[in-house]
């Protein structure tokens, strides 16, 4: 497909904007940009390569004046969405989606529903006419009732489901609209809610599609085998200006997994039985795996419904790398498993492997809890690239319990929890002491810390550290009281020694991003909520727990260097010179229990395609997961497995493993391991070792290349170029680590005033808008950010007053044909540095193409040098 892409701008006349490539994750478009830019050049960046979100999400931004619901609305998080089916539930009534002795049973059932049907693009009205043709069909049923016996007149069990289904999704309907009005009221939208806005645009603007269909003559689309219908439709809308278009799409039967987010094979077949003359080629090349790895996945595959592969041609290696069959391990003790797997990567890494071309595929994210004890005790590096929840970070959890104990300020639990914190230095053995005095004197922890009579018997190993604790405390608990979060967030984490920790740490990038991300979450509290405190906090906190929602770390870790660790869900799309895959049981790779569906949609009423294999067994998705997992690797692959689990049960190999042909696996012989490590079983209770001066040096010196990567795909923003010239670190800091900031004033002010003549520039399109629309514009921006009303009045005054004023001189002349937020991309500042950015404004002087450049500024006019 890359090729593809780079022969159509070599043979032929086309622009590269005129491409539209569309794929599924964030991780395949940036490797087939990667790919594209080292065969073209920087032509390579104006290349439309995205992901369907993130295609919808720039064309609304790029055409805000089209999508009036989502122009000032805001995503909504999943919390507020279980709230408000919780609510609806709570405030109707509804027979048989809430049951009595627990009303509310099916909220998640309910979203994970309506969810599933918008990413087949299925609206309510939709539903309720699917469910009327289901009853009709069910109406006709002659055999429905018991005729005889002691069941004479009732309903016979095989059907009764069924109509137990069509009670439930009946109500489901009432729900479904319930919630759609409920995010229009709040100005909210969902994540597929920005795929199912641009098809109604596209299906009732007939112009604004012709608009965006001119704009491309190349579509080519990436591992289609994972599209749902609601990408179909958009990929078929796009593609409707031309009879038969130029449309390439990719894809691999055998890799279909994505099922439980709609995608099926009858998606992938139809285009083509749309397009009738569109060529089917089968490809038998490959050029990732050695043959044997090939083969040996191949008859795998082998044992799946005939009917569900398109192609049986046997895939041709096109690499010479040394051929291994698939190694097996098998272990007794499930602990033997993960340190005989950090023993062989440790090996692979003193043979020179490099670090990032190791992955290990786990099938849930539970599985690596216990593989990453046994990797740190061999101090190798590792990343991990799943959706990990943050809370479960223990630097995470030092700052909660830190923020507990402010809120408790004077409760003794919250307290000594804190002072475990091994950033404050207290002794255990002081602590010890103090909680032995509160006992005997029958006071609390706080009072004996703050009256130093209390303390004088006792002989403290470190009394400055419990006073230096108890003064940050008292100071913080006192900035929470008065200030907002994000601010006292910003100190505790500077002045608690928790940041310089996180720095110091092997793991140190992904600590980071969990930082950032828990930092970004308390400052959309403090936008929606100026006086968003503590406290606030602490109950949203509380809220997540209670609904079990998690905020997950879901960033693209492709420039981290060490060992991977992810599901195999997650290495789609992705390839490694050496892939492990463990815990390869019965009962977790392949032949899993059913869950119970409280919902069953009734998919053939409803979908453009229907797949009449929808519930064909589960283990044909597994075989194809496991397919997906084997063919990750370029060099090797080891699947390793045990008899016993961490609790002690029994487990027996996973069927996928003795589907392969025995000619085309081998098992190793790791008897000699477990015999060694049964006799050293103290190993597992080790501590993680400290890292050494020399492994910080060598950790150094790879970090410098995970840097270069995120350097070179992030490229060189203007802003990040005026940081590196006052001061690099400030730059390596604020842009490449973006650390979290407190925005200053200015800067939020700059944004505002940024932010409303952006506005006003897309609304001059379509109508004539004045100076009222800009102040309107500005004073939304501005109530979002997280300022006090002091501060708030300051900036809403000051605005005012330089719109006004920029507003009679400069805007009220605007043309409406300026373009704003003009995004550049890829041009060459140095050899191999990129320069991104957005331009303020473009203006045309006249149709030889040049034109004036427009950069907004609200700080003191600089001069020419």
């Amino acid at each position: 497909l890359t090729l593809r892409i780079a022969n159509i701008l070599i043979k032929t006349q086309s622009n590269p904007e005129n491409i539209l490539v569309l794929t599924f994750t964030e991780s395949a478009a940036y490797e087939m940009r990667k790919r594209l830019v080292e065969i073209i050049g920087s032509v390579g960046y104006r290349v439309q390569i995205n992901t369907f979100h993130g295609f919808c999400n720039e064309l609304i931004q790029k055409n805000s004046d089209q999508f009036s619901r989502l122009i000032n609305a805001k995503s909504i998080e999943e919390l507020e969405q279980f709230q408000i089916i919780e609510m609806i539930i709570n405030e109707n009534n509804l027979s048989h989606l809430k049951p009595i002795n627990a009303p509310l049973y099916f909220v998640k059932p309910i979203l994970e529903a309506i969810n599933q049907l918008k990413k087949e693009g299925i609206g309510a009205d939709q539903l309720a006419k699917g469910l009327e043709n289901q009853k009709k069909e069910l109406d006709l049923i002659t055999d429905l009732i018991h005729d005889k016996g002691i069941y004479k007149g009732k309903m016979k069990g095989k059907y009764h489901g069924l109509f137990t289904q069509l009670k439930r999704n009946t109500e489901l309907i009432s729900v479904y609209r319930l919630y759609e009005e409920e995010l229009k009221k709040r100005n909210k939208y969902d994540f597929n809610d920005m795929l199912l806005e641009v098809i109604d645009n596209f299906e009732e603007n007939e112009e604004f599609l012709l608009e965006i269909q001119e704009l491309f003559q190349y579509f080519l689309i990436d591992e289609h085998q994972d599209t749902n219908a609601a990408q179909n439709i958009i990929i078929r809308l796009l593609c409707g200006y031309y009879k038969n278009p130029n449309l390439f799409i990719v894809g691999d039967e055998k890799q279909a997994i994505y099922r439980f987010q709609g995608a099926s094979l009858e998606n992938f077949l139809y285009f083509k039985n749309l397009y009738k003359e569109a060529i089917l080629i089968n490809l038998d090349q490959n050029y990732r795996s050695t043959q044997s790895i090939l083969d040996g996945a191949g008859s795998l595959i082998t044992h799946t419904s005939k009917d569900r592969i398109l192609s049986n041609s046997n895939l041709i290696s096109q690499k010479k790398h040394k051929e291994f069959p698939i190694q097996i391990a098998h272990f007794n003790q499930y602990y033997a498993e993960y340190y005989y797997l950090a023993d062989e990567i440790q090996n692979k890494i003193k043979q020179g492997v490099p670090l990032r071309e190791i992955v290990i595929l786990i099938r849930n994210n539970k599985d690596r809890l216990p593989l990453i004890d046994a990797i740190q005790k061999k101090k190798i590096p590792f990343v991990i690239d799943s959706s990990e929840n943050i809370f479960e970070d223990l630097f995470i959890q030092k700052l909660i319990s830190i923020f507990h104990c402010l809120l408790f300020y004077g409760e003794d639990k919250w307290l000594i929890e804190t002072m475990h914190i091994n950033t404050f230095a207290v002794h255990p053995f002081d602590i010890y002491q103090l909680m032995y005095k509160a006992i005997t004197a029958k006071v609390s922890v706080w009072k004996i810390c703050l009256d130093d009579t209390l303390t004088s018997e006792i002989l403290f190993q470190n009394k400055k550290a419990i006073n230096t604790l108890i003064t940050l405390l008292t100071k913080w608990n006192e900035k929470a009281m008065n200030d907002s979060f994000d601010n006292v967030f910003i100190d505790i984490l500077n002045q608690s020694g928790l940041l310089h920790a996180i720095l110091k740490d092997k793991n140190s990038i992904s600590i980071l991003r969990k930082v950032t991300i828990l930092y970004n979450e308390i400052k959309k509290g403090v936008s929606a909520n100026h006086l968003y405190k503590l406290k606030d906090f602490i109950a949203y906190y509380n809220l997540l727990s209670q609904h079990d929602v998690t905020l997950r770390n879901s960033h693209i870790s492709i420039f981290q260097n060490g060992v991977r660790i992810m599901t195999a869900h997650r290495a789609k799309g992705l390839e490694f010179d050496y892939v492990y895959i463990i815990n390869a049981f019965n009962g977790h790779w392949g032949n899993k229990r059913n869950k119970n569906n409280l919902f069953q949609l009734p998919w053939k009423y409803l979908s453009i395609v229907y797949d009449p294999h929808i519930k064909e067994e589960e283990n044909e998705d597994e075989r194809r997961l496991f397919y997906v997992a084997l063919t990750r690797a370029r060099k090797e692959v080891l699947i390793s497995y045990s008899d016993s689990s961490i609790e002690g049960k029994e487990q027996t190999v996973s069927q996928f493993i003795t589907e392969i042909d025995s000619v085309l696996k081998q098992e190793r012989d790791v008897s000699k391991f477990e015999k060694e490590f049964n006799v050293k079983p103290e190993i597992i209770l080790l501590e993680n070792p400290l890292i050494t001066k020399e492994e910080k040096d060598l950790l150094y010196v790879k970090n410098k290349d995970f840097f270069w990567d995120i350097f070179t795909f992030r490229g060189l923003s203007v802003s990040g170029l005026n940081n590196y010239i006052k001061c690099p670190w400030r730059y390596f800091f604020r842009n490449l680590l973006q650390l979290p900031d407190v925005k200053s004033m200015s800067m939020i002010f700059g944004s505002a005033i940024h932010g409303a003549l952006n506005k006003y520039l897309i609304a001059l399109r379509d109508s004539k808008v004045d100076f009222d629309y800009i102040l309107k514009e500005y004073k939304q921006t501005l109530s979002k950010q997280p300022l006090n009303e002091k501060e708030l009045g300051e900036l809403m005054k000051k605005g005012e007053s330089v719109l006004k004023g920029y507003y009679k001189e400069k805007a009220m002349w605007w043309d409406k044909d300026l373009g704003s937020e003009v995004e550049i991309k890829g041009i060459r500042f140095d050899d191999g540095i990129f320069l991104n950015g957005k331009i303020d404004m473009i203006e045309k002087i006249d149709k030889s193409g040049r034109v004036t450049v427009y950069d907004f500024k609200t700080g003191k006019p600089k001069t020419r040098n």
